[in-house]
């Protein structure tokens, strides 16, 4: 696995490209389209105007011996990554794109915890 991750500071975008592209794969704390995810994310940011990048992007390109995995395995891989990145208790959104030659899934989450506390990245 590859894995690569930025702070954005517009999750709406990255959000609509992980959906146009791919299939919602698992959510924390967020449902519905991208358009919806990102009104839930904006929800919590709001209370926080100060932070400029207060989204997380980040992206994990599977090896191609990795196509047999199953959701359900790629969904742990997404929960791992989370939980080894501090916002396993934010929102976020996993997206599995398999647009290219290798499957890879796009991770879009909020840096402001509920708790209105921020992750660093």
């Amino acid at each position: 696995m590859i894995c690569k991750r930025a702070t954005i500071s517009h999750s709406g975008n990255a959000l609509d490209y992980c959906e146009k592209g791919g299939e919602l794969l698992h959510a924390n704390g967020v449902h519905g389209n991208a358009k919806e995810i990102n009104k839930q994310f904006k929800e919590v940011q709001d209370r926080k105007p100060n932070i400029k990048h207060k989204s997380v992007h980040a992206i994990i390109s599977l090896n191609p011996k990795d196509r047999k995995l199953n959701k359900g395995e790629l969904i742990d891989i997404s929960e791992k990554y989370a939980k080894e990145h501090g916002f396993d208790r934010n929102q976020y959104a996993v997206y599995l794109h398999e647009d290219k030659a290798h499957r890879h899934l796009h991770i879009v989450a909020n840096r402001i915890g509920l708790d209105l506390s921020l992750i660093h990245i």
